[in-house]
């Protein structure tokens, strides 16, 4: 009881003292707080300055193992993380001005220097859930504007080892900070970003999902090729079948007339299917060999090419003229 009334007096003696310096100190405390985040974000922006600089000339700054602050220099040739070099990877959003290096590791040291990939999900480009964390408001703030992201936004990646691969933003979400749900794999290529909402306070976390944008394939000459024999009908002349049907070389020609017309005449070992019954009996041509298609003048063998070529028959020719050129040639035909 004597130290409560010794308190009460010295409270009493000193109030206005007590509540002043407390005031100070208060203020103090909250400068502290509204100013480390500046401190942080400014302190980081230029060290961001230096990182990227070094990217662009191949060089890459990444932790060491003795220290989480401690960084060494690798060249781009070098094996950084994994053998294919998708580890560091630079992430850009042009909606929210972000460009930034994404590390490996989403903990305190990391998050510290940047976006840190959280080591477990899935690699930029491969199927699955590639997933990307970073702080808000302090060390740089590079997910302060997340929430402003909307559907059908673009994200870039380019990993160490020169892939580039664009995301598209497919929504977001506010979840608790418990729910990995949303982490989970997907069966094809996704990235989902993540950050800590409301602005200040880590109450929950602000998740961003994106869908990879299917980029066309760059095809080789000799898909290329592939292509436009599926695409197109190449015309033959009679001299060209002529020297295939004397060399014995491995096709097929088919006579697309009616019987009667085939009956009057054709070329030595036609197949005879009119055109009118070809879609019904093209189970009957192999499609591992050449076809070559003719009819009385050109008319109907084209109608004939072009179907096979539409049912996946990749080698087809048109016998130009038909078989009237064929006997102004003067080359035997076969009753």
């Amino acid at each position: 009881m004597n130290i409560l009334r010794k308190l009460k007096k010295f409270f009493i003696k000193h109030k206005r003292k007590i509540i002043r310096y407390s005031g100070i100190t208060l203020i103090v405390a909250g400068l502290i707080v509204i100013l480390f985040p500046l401190y942080t974000n400014f302190i980081m922006a230029g060290r961001e300055d230096s990182v990227l600089a070094a990217w662009e000339e191949g060089v890459v700054y990444v932790q060491g193992a003795d220290d989480g602050d401690n960084v060494k220099v690798l060249e781009r040739d070098t094996e950084i993380i994994d053998p294919e070099m998708k580890l560091p990877f630079m992430i850009s959003i042009p909606e929210i001005d972000l460009n930034r290096q994404v590390r490996e590791g989403t903990d305190y040291g990391t998050l510290k220097l940047g976006p840190g990939f959280y080591i477990g999900s899935a690699f930029p480009g491969e199927t699955g859930t590639c997933v990307v964390a970073g702080h808000r408001t302090t060390y740089g703030a590079p997910f302060n504007r997340l929430d402003e992201l909307e559907e059908g936004d673009e994200i870039f990646i380019e990993t160490f080892g020169n892939e580039k691969f664009t995301y598209i933003v497919t929504g977001q979400e506010s979840v608790y900070p418990d729910d990995l749900s949303v982490l989970e794999n997907t069966d094809y290529p996704s990235l989902v970003l993540s950050t800590c909402t409301p602005k200040y306070f880590a109450t929950r976390r602000l998740i961003i999902f994106t869908d990879i944008k299917e980029i066309p394939k760059v095809k080789t000459a000799e898909e290329e090729t592939q292509t436009e024999e599926i695409l197109s009908v190449e015309n033959i002349s009679v001299e060209e079948v002529y020297e295939i049907i004397t060399s014995s070389e491995d096709y097929i020609i088919l006579d697309v007339r009616t019987l009667e017309e085939f009956n009057q005449g054709h070329l030595e070992g036609a197949v005879h299917i009119p055109v009118d019954d070809l879609e019904g009996r093209l189970g009957e041509l192999p499609q591992d060999k050449p076809i070559i298609v003719y009819c009385k003048s050109g008319g109907r063998s084209s109608t004939a090419a072009d179907l096979l070529v539409e049912n996946s028959f990749t080698r087809v020719y048109d016998m130009s003229g038909g078989i009237l050129e064929w006997e102004q040639k003067g080359y035997l035909i076969e009753d």
